[in-house]
């Protein structure tokens, strides 16, 4: 099954707040680096919105057990 993607300007204004949003130059680092499951088509970056986790302790907990 395909991963579903989103451009990461989008990403970005649907995941922070207005005034503490990342650069995108940061988001596409995230993706480079690992640390935000994404994938590059041509030049430009997308985020795998499938593959992100919660970020709550207890959800994270409840899901793995």
């Amino acid at each position: 099954m395909a991963s579903k993607l989103m451009k990461i300007s989008q990403y970005r204004s649907e995941n922070f707040v207005k005034g503490s949003a990342p650069t995108l130059a940061s988001i596409r680092s995230w993706i480079d680096d690992g640390l935000l499951k994404g994938q590059i088509l041509g030049k430009q970056y997308f985020v795998e919105i499938e593959a992100q986790e919660p970020v709550n302790d207890l959800v994270n907990k409840v899901l793995a057990s």
